[in-house]
């Protein structure tokens, strides 16, 4: 929601009144909106459809590169108008339709002095452009410890040498506004680099998505549990490449990929903006906390409340959070998946029989050996689900729906 107060009120009823407001969001660069009728402002507008929301600490390079792209367009577009932006942050950028960053607060839209433009690219420079060189210059671990604050300083600090560098491209040339703007949009144009991970060499299913008789059992099984489902929002945890992402999405569903590993969640932002998906990535590790700051102060939105899904995807992941760091038992695990789903988790238990191809040994957790099994496993969901399923299939790793 965007609301305007009374200094601000006239201009944002008059951009929609105007059609303003309607034609960027054709254009791509604002949300949808409608106006809210309820409230203390003096006018209000609310998305259309509610985003999913992204903490910057989750977003991945090329959302960066994406969104200062988006930001720089609608600068031009706005200046066109004899308008500007009074504050640009990245928590007032989000994703919209087709996996596409939009800027989400209308109500920060101001006449365009010569002091407000110039204020509007220095703000750029500091909120879009610098992360985007510290994505470029790898350093993205860092930025996302930056961004997630526990104390440590703020961008400008942590990377001085890259925010000269943003200020630098963002000063006044001696040209005009249109002709820095274009200049910048050629600046976050460069590619990023993308190094290859362990994670991002595993192979998640088949390619493509189109020729299903020759899918192994899990991809089919899936494709057939989410067609029966036919969830509205399925939540990908560990999505790896995003094949099932890819997958959902193509269905019809409303996705958010989830991964720790940058170099995936980039892929899977590539796939989703490439084929006009509506999947959100984020660089989310599920044992931590990764929060959001909400509209009502000293409030924090967390993942499991921001990411909720009617279906949960949890695959070759439970094995992983048990037998490795952080070390969770049964009933952890089925707390945490639960915690994410309002109605469906499709997970996988992985054993230590040959067939299961479990890269762990018994021996890496020996204290797990007596409840490491299937039973249990079975045992732990169906205390937070109603009803808990193992999916017919050949031996090996084997897929348990569970439902709320």
């Amino acid at each position: 929601m965007c609301s305007a107060t009374a200094n601000t009120a006239n201009l944002l009823r008059s951009l929609w009144r105007s059609g303003t407001i309607r034609e960027l969001a054709r254009a791509g660069l604002l949300p949808e909106f409608e106006p809210l009728r309820t409230g203390s402002a003096a006018f209000s507008l609310q998305t259309r459809v509610a985003p999913v929301l992204l903490a910057p600490a989750e977003w991945c390079g090329r959302l960066w590169q994406a969104a200062a792209g988006a930001v720089i367009s609608l600068l031009g577009e706005l200046y066109d108008r004899e308008l500007t932006l009074a504050s640009i942050r990245p928590e007032f950028v989000i994703l919209g339709d087709a996996c596409r960053p939009v800027y989400a607060r209308p109500g920060a839209i101001v006449p365009a002095t010569p002091g407000q433009v110039e204020f509007a690219i220095a703000q750029f420079a500091e909120g879009l452009l610098l992360p985007y060189f510290v994505s470029l210059a790898r350093k993205s671990l860092t930025l996302r410890a930056v961004l997630s604050g526990d104390g440590v300083p703020g961008m400008a600090i942590a990377f001085p040498e890259l925010a000269v560098a943003a200020r630098e491209a963002c000063a006044p040339s001696g040209g005009s506004i249109k002709a820095r703007l274009r200049d910048l949009a050629n600046v976050v144009a460069q590619p990023l680099q993308e190094p290859d991970t362990f994670w991002s060499r595993y192979e998640q299913g088949p390619q493509g998505t189109a020729s299903m008789s020759s899918w192994p059992y899990k991809n089919q099984a899936v494709e057939r549990i989410l067609a029966t489902t036919a969830p509205a929002s399925v939540l990908d945890l560990a999505s790896n490449s995003g094949w099932y992402a890819v997958l959902a999405a193509k269905m019809g569903a409303r996705v958010v990929a989830v991964d720790r590993d940058e170099t995936c969640v980039n892929r899977i932002f590539g796939s989703a903006s490439e084929g006009a998906l509506n999947i959100a990535p984020a660089i989310v590790d599920i044992t931590r906390r990764s929060e959001l700051h909400a509209p009502v102060p000293r409030e924090r939105l967390t993942a499991q409340t921001r990411f909720a899904s009617e279906f949960v995807l949890a695959l070759a992941i439970v094995h992983h959070l048990i037998l490795a760091p952080p070390r969770l038992d049964l009933d952890g695990i089925a707390g945490l998946l639960a915690g994410f789903t309002t109605k469906y988790l499709l997970t996988e238990f992985v054993s230590f029989d040959p067939e299961s191809h479990n890269p762990y040994r018994p021996d890496v957790r020996p204290d797990c050996t007596p409840w490491y099994t299937l039973d249990h496993f079975l045992a732990a969901l169906g205390r937070k689900f109603g009803a808990v399923v193992v999916v017919p299939g050949p031996a090996g790793r084997r897929l348990v729906l569970a439902e709320k």
